[in-house]
């Protein structure tokens, strides 16, 4: 998996408090594979990097 960093996008796989395949934004790495991200709802959560799908850039 690639490295994520602030301002990626993800589909989430997997979590306790966000729906499956909701797009996120990262906001900031807390920790070693964990992020602070945002959703288009203006929430904001902690997520576990395995929990994460990056989404490709299309160009």
């Amino acid at each position: 998996m690639k490295q994520l960093k602030k301002g990626d996008f993800c589909k989430v796989i997997k979590s306790k408090y966000i729906a499956s395949g909701t797009t996120i934004e990262i906001m900031d790495e807390l920790g070693a594979g964990i992020y602070l991200c945002g959703t288009s709802s203006n929430e904001n959560y902690i997520v576990v990097a395995k929990n994460l799908i990056p989404i490709e850039e299309v160009a």
